[in-house]
């Protein structure tokens, strides 16, 4: 039976690259069509169902529960490796970790690798990221540079996120479309953001992968508190979408990465690895 249990990248392809097959998205643009912008906004090691999108009984993400109510929900998006950077090329290239070359962490893409800088760009759309890349080489993946988030995932504290750079981007030539990546760098260790007051260790719903110790506990409320700063970035990127006037022709797409670095998420081929929002 043919599955249904699809790569993240067919979806970033049927999202971002498979409208264009469509006759109204013309590649020269000559019949008039408006060509949608896009704008994808990633987690990092953000294990799927601690979202309650996905029965998450714990995190508190209004923003991202708004954006869910307002569009589509993919259900079975999975990725191919539970690794930052092979999911990253997968998305951002449409292709398998072992056909672009980047099958293990820190590894890099075969230089003829196309990505979206080059198969949007080829139709005229101004292609940017802000935040963490993590894929390499840049000439497979020559994004501009879009200053304002932090690209560091492991910095201690986080730097302030700004949100010029992106309203520029969005805003700067209104006549030609654009993709904007927003790689956000939460809620990867060391789950220092966020406030994690917000969730008193003895009051959480461990799920059922994780051992009940007070140091899990303990650790698991810094992890909630990130992703509730997270989903904060999240509602801010929008209303800087919606401020600069193109939020009616902008298809917006988040993702969650692969699982958080609790035992059994990231690194594994478990669902808690692989699956994704």
């Amino acid at each position: 039976m043919k599955s249904d249990q699809r790569l993240l990248a067919v979806l970033a392809a049927l999202l971002v690259l498979g409208v264009f097959r469509d006759p109204a998205f013309a590649a020269d643009g000559r019949d008039g069509a408006v060509r949608p912008n896009f704008l994808i906004v990633l987690a990092d090691d953000c294990t799927y169902n601690d979202l309650p999108l996905y029965g998450g009984r714990n995190a508190r993400t209004p923003n991202i529960d708004a954006l869910a109510s307002q569009g589509l929900t993919f259900n079975r998006a999975y990725l191919s490796m539970s690794m930052c950077q092979p999911c990253r090329a997968e998305l951002y290239s449409g292709q398998y970790p072992l056909r672009n070359g980047c099958a293990w962490n820190h590894s890099a893409s075969r230089p003829g690798t196309r990505s979206l800088p080059q198969q949007l760009g080829s139709l005229g759309y101004r292609v940017g990221l802000a935040g963490k890349v993590h894929v390499l080489p840049k000439e497979a993946y020559p994004f501009e540079q879009v200053p304002g988030f932090d690209p560091n995932c492991t910095r201690n504290p986080t730097n302030p996120h700004a949100l010029d750079g992106i309203r520029q981007f969005m805003t700067r030539a209104p006549a030609e479309p654009f993709c904007l990546v927003v790689a956000l760098v939460e809620p990867h260790v060391p789950w220092v953001m966020g406030d994690a007051s917000q969730y008193p260790p003895p009051q959480l719903k461990l799920p059922p992968n994780i051992a009940d110790t007070p140091k899990t506990r303990q650790d698991f409320a810094s992890y909630l508190a990130e992703i509730t700063y997270m989903d904060d970035q999240v509602g801010e990127i929008l209303d800087t979408l919606r401020a600069s006037g193109a939020e009616d022709s902008t298809l917006v797409l988040f993702s969650s990465e692969q699982g958080s670095q609790f035992p059994g998420c990231k690194w594994t081929n478990w669902d808690t690895g692989l699956h994704t929002a």
